[in-house]
């Protein structure tokens, strides 16, 4: 599949370099909600490809996920095709939306603007909207109020891509579609 998204789902190498970027807190706020959806992403792409049915050529499989205008060009696209189709269940259909929320959140708006003043600060995980987007995590509902976001944002991902990766495993064809 040709599509914007660096990430190569067939290398751990490179799997072990964001996890240790992310656990190591070398990323900043930004990068980590932007690259940890671009990761969800890669592998909700690749789940879907995997659960195609019969021999599906990859022109068909380009065009659907092309961000130019392809039927699935879009992650919410992506994540809605996946939950209509089972591929993901209830739970990780609410964290994929989330993450797609909170990535729009860091990649479209630069600051946060205090309501009456002018104060502006950058967009981050202790920010209140960001704080209510990742309260829908499985990991966040009904603990503590001052729970630690960013981390709870960090470890949702993982567990995303584990979900992912799982069901993909499960309804992958004897035949890769898409061997990078």
């Amino acid at each position: 599949m040709k599509s914007k998204s660096r990430i190569n789902t067939n290398d751990p190498n490179e799997w072990e370099v964001i996890y240790k970027d992310f656990r190591d807190n070398r990323l900043n706020d930004r990068p980590l909600a932007v690259i940890g959806a671009a990761m969800v992403d890669a592998y909700l792409i690749r789940a879907l490809e995997w659960a195609m049915v019969g021999d599906v050529d990859q022109k068909v499989i380009d065009r659907l996920f092309d961000y130019g205008g392809g039927a699935l060009g879009s992650m919410s696209a992506r994540i809605e095709i996946a939950a209509a189709m089972g591929v993901i269940d209830s739970t990780t259909h609410v964290h994929l939306n989330s993450i797609r929320a909170i990535r729009n959140e860091f990649a479209h708006g630069l600051y946060f603007r205090d309501k009456g003043s002018n104060d502006t600060r950058a967009v981050s995980f202790d920010e209140k909207e960001i704080h209510l987007l990742c309260r829908r995590f499985h990991r966040a509902v009904g603990g503590p109020k001052d729970i630690d976001m960013r981390d709870v944002f960090f470890r949702t991902i993982f567990d995303t891509l584990w979900a992912l990766f799982s069901v993909a495993k499960k309804s992958r064809p004897s035949k890769p579609l898409n061997s990078e």
